[in-house]
């Protein structure tokens, strides 16, 4: 988390064909979020959070999202609950601006001065974004002024309305008064603490945590935090019901394909090589594929913690080797099909080879936790980061020949790099 906003600041100024991309696959994410439901807050936020991170790469993004919100569905209650959700969290992901909410709610009241279901909306959604903090009363004055005017008993249109839902109003901006001034005594506090916060922060050198710095919900970060522990135990169950001299025929593999690797093999022996696998299983059937990949991935991270453990050098050229060929068998495993079916082959066993390593990965933190002696987790991450890096260059570099499959390969990376995020692995060494 603490290198993000310099990396992000950092970023060269994006293309039009870029940005045209990110903005297209910003638009899907956006859609995603209203075909979940309520009952998924953590993918809900982890779309947002995505959402967050490509907005700093693409900033017109903010506007964008103002604009498709405007046309989110909203004929039935639960898509207005939904979309009650988004706007919230939107609006405090910044991604949304409090007056441009203030003015879209403030129009829908006044295009459906009849309608319920519009007061509704904005009585639920006005105490959330307040109560909870995301926005202050005095951010949302047309949204306010609005129904002050219902409980003032100036709301003509729809005396049925106005009997309903006038008490409703009348409690709500009570307690926005009383939210009022409560913020302005936070206030106060908070340039206090702040000071003292600055002045620790200078004095000792500690910044904050990754709970303390989240905007994400303490039930969010606590289900983040036990998804390394879920992880060790599907890879270890999985484990336990791999067939004997499984682990010998992976080594006898990898070694053959270290030993081409150093001897600079071109596409042929490359291809001769997957077909070997292939004989063997890999690529045909989902266990042997996975069992492959969790294996290989699992010898290659034991031999470079094996070399530093002993004062050696980190072995980069094991990963390397291990990371070529990944990359080779995304690009070419499927290389006879039509290419349509090729894409869609590529994309899912990229997803299988990221998966797994994602699994591994965890796997391997969980056990690096468990064995610490000390509070602060002494977790060896540079294998790790060291072959997703490698993968991330390989399969998106101009010659890697993905073609019309690029922007898939990209959503698969931008997934499992979300499900390794510093909230869920934040260990450091």
């Amino acid at each position: 988390n603490r290198i993000l906003p310099a990396k992000a600041s950092a970023s060269p100024a994006l293309s039009p064909e870029e940005s045209d991309a990110v903005l297209g696959f910003a638009q899907g994410i956006f859609k995603r979020l209203y075909e979940l439901s309520l009952a998924e807050p953590l993918r809900l936020e982890a779309y947002v959070g995505l959402l967050e991170v490509l907005s700093e790469s693409l900033p017109k993004l903010k506007a964008d999202l103002g604009t498709w919100a405007t046309y989110a569905p909203t004929e039935s209650e639960p898509q207005r609950k939904m979309h009650r959700t988004v706007l919230l969290l939107l609006l405090r992901s910044r991604l949304l601006t409090a007056s441009s909410v203030d003015d879209y709610l403030a129009n829908c009241m006044d295009r459906n001065e009849g309608s319920a279901a519009w007061v509704e909306f904005t009585i639920l959604f006005v105490r959330t974004a307040v109560l909870e903090k995301i926005v202050s009363p005095s951010s949302l004055p047309k949204s306010v002024d609005a129904l002050r005017n219902l409980g003032d008993g100036r709301y003509k249109n729809n005396q049925q309305v106005l009997q309903n839902y006038r008490k409703p109003v009348m409690r709500l901006l009570e307690e926005l008064r009383e939210a009022a001034g409560s913020t302005a005594s936070a206030s106060q506090q908070e340039q206090k603490s702040s000071y003292r916060d600055t002045k620790s922060y200078g004095g000792s050198g500690r910044g904050l945590s990754h709970e303390e710095s989240s905007s994400i919900s303490s039930e969010s970060l606590d289900n983040l935090a036990s998804a390394t522990r879920c992880a060790s135990e599907a890879v270890e169950s999985l484990s336990r019901n791999d067939p004997q001299g499984s682990k010998q025929q992976v080594v006898f593999l990898l070694e053959n394909w270290v030993r081409i690797y150093h001897e600079s093999p071109g596409v042929e022996r490359t291809l001769q090589f997957i077909q070997l696998l292939q004989q063997n299983g890999v690529g045909k059937t989902e266990a042997e594929t996975e069992r492959f990949f969790r294996l290989s991935t699992e010898l290659v991270v034991e031999t470079v913690l094996k070399n530093t453990a002993q004062g050696k050098s980190v072995r980069h050229d094991v990963v390397d080797a291990y990371a070529s060929l990944l990359s080779s068998m995304v690009r070419h495993m499927h290389a006879g099909i039509p290419e349509g079916e090729r894409v869609a082959q590529q994309s899912s066993l990229l997803n299988k080879v990221l998966g797994v390593t994602v699994r591994c990965m965890m796997s391997d933190f969980e056990r690096a936790k468990r064995n610490s002696s000390s509070v602060q987790c002494r977790w060896d991450q540079r294998p790790w980061f060291r072959l997703l890096l490698n993968l991330v260059v390989d399969l998106n570099s101009p010659s890697a020949g993905s073609g019309p499959n690029k922007l898939a390969i990209l959503k698969v990376f931008g997934s499992a790099l979300h499900v390794a995020q510093p909230l869920v692995i934040p260990g450091e060494y």
